[in-house]
């Protein structure tokens, strides 16, 4: 918590900023004038608390007051001054617009001062524990609320955005979700009810999804038998395997919260093709390599199904116009001349889009749109759309990316233990450098074919 305190009088000044920081343990910013003062306003959301003089050159104190109610900076202001405040146009109002607010006569008693900042820090942080603060994300699960919703601005000021019973969009909770906002608040009286609606409404929302879930989980299954099988003879370890089917309902869910992503998922298992058998397929090595690197939970398993599931979903878009099988082997895909240049843009950004899809769903964990992004990346700086090299993609991306090319590279062939080390040679030769070692040594640890 920061105090502003605005004084012409340099000794003054010092000497009771000094107090307030040694007393109250408080960061004081200071300032000789009134638009000084202004500026350090205008620039730091902060300051909860401003004192200031009257009488200062260039700007007395009653213009850093107007400015405070010009543009709603409801904090409490102390003012030093042998002038009545009434008597002060800009101050007229000083006592009855905050119950905070107070006017010191001078000359001023540094202890009295202190005391009086303590008892309003007191009632300040009173207040605040009047709110609870909800996650944004809760918002998105209603169209209506039950009480009013409001928005932290700083320490001790609150502004409401949505009203008790009022119809909002979703679009409300997006505008500040894309600000870096995790919460929103509502005040404690309010919360039990607010609890009630929320069970009511979860509850309800998840009875209905059932439906969908379950179609989904079945087509998921159904692919699986395909997969099954490549796992299988891969010789992945059955508890990894156990664990990762077990994860896919409680992924299914997550990914089932947002309607853009759901909608394009379920549009790739219903079309079932390479994309969706090399996505399942890339789920389980990527956890058989998490396995041997001690980085097998449950939460970094769903990290990687949910990549894995989603990496490619821009593709669809092109999954109508072309042979989607081409897109298997990246090098002669691109190099190929027949193919429209206009497939290949799409191609070639479809780790940004799809990473942007991800992003600005506010449901799934931060990274995931970092390991999407990077999934075309290579040890050498030569991929895209970044061009970074094995000393800055970061290791789980570099787990990713080995399971994904790995996935690739096994897709549609006959698995045997020839084809495994011609991968793993392949994989030795062109990954083995920076962050890229470790899931490599992963990678050759996991597999014997049966």
């Amino acid at each position: 918590m920061k105090i502003l305190y605005a004084e012409d009088d340099i000794i003054v000044r010092e000497l009771l900023s000094m107090q307030i920081e040694a007393t109250l343990n408080l960061k004081v910013v200071t300032a000789a004038s009134g638009n000084e003062a202004i500026e350090c306003l205008k620039s730091d959301t902060e300051i909860s608390l401003v004192i200031s003089d009257y009488n200062m050159p260039d700007g007395n104190g009653d213009i850093i007051y107007k400015f405070m109610v010009d543009n709603d900076r409801k904090i409490p202001f102390f003012l030093f001054s042998s002038v009545v405040a009434e008597e002060i146009k800009e101050l007229k109002n000083l006592l009855k617009d905050n119950s905070h607010n107070y006017h010191f006569v001078k000359p001023v008693e540094f202890e009295v001062v202190i005391r009086k900042i303590e008892e309003v820090l007191i009632n300040l942080r009173e207040e605040l524990i009047n709110y609870c603060k909800i996650k944004i994300m809760h918002f998105l699960k209603f169209n209506t609320i039950n009480c009013d919703v409001y928005l932290k601005l700083s320490e001790n000021k609150f502004v409401k955005v949505i009203s008790k019973d009022a119809l909002y969009s979703t679009e409300i909770v997006h505008k500040y979700a894309t600000k870096s906002t995790e919460y929103l608040y509502i005040l404690k009286e309010d919360f039990k009810n607010f609890y009630s609606n929320f069970s009511k409404s979860l509850t309800y929302s998840l009875e209905h999804e059932n439906d969908v879930l379950e179609k989904s989980v079945d087509l998921q299954l159904t692919g699986i038998a395909a997969v099954y099988e490549m796992v299988h003879i891969l010789g992945i370890n059955s508890e990894v395997v156990e664990l990762v089917n077990g994860v896919y309902k409680s992924t299914l869910a997550v990914l089932n919260n947002n309607k853009n992503l759901s909608k394009i998922l379920n549009g790739i298992i219903k079309n079932y093709n390479y994309l969706y058998e090399h996505s399942l397929l890339t789920s389980y090595i990527a956890s058989a390599i998490a396995n041997t690197m001690d980085w097998i939970t449950e939460s970094t398993v769903q990290k990687l199904m949910i990549s894995s599931l989603l990496h490619d979903l821009s593709l669809e878009k092109i999954a109508g116009k072309i042979d989607i099988n081409k897109t298997i082997d990246v090098e002669n895909f691109l190099a190929d001349k027949q193919i429209d240049h206009r497939i290949k843009k799409i191609f070639l950004e479809h780790p940004y889009d799809t990473s942007m899809i991800v992003k600005n769903s506010y449901l799934l964990a931060p990274d995931i749109d970092w390991i999407i992004l990077q999934h075309h990346e290579l040890p050498d700086g030569s991929g895209f759309p970044h061009k970074m090299d094995s000393q800055k993609i970061p290791p789980i991306s570099c787990l990713f990316i080995i399971a994904e090319t790995f996935s690739r590279r096994i897709y549609g062939k006959t698995i045997d233990k020839n084809l495994i080390n011609e991968q793993i040679d392949f994989f030795n030769k062109n990954y083995n450098s920076g962050n890229f070692k470790k899931p490599l040594s992963g990678l050759s640890k996991s597999f014997h074919v049966l």
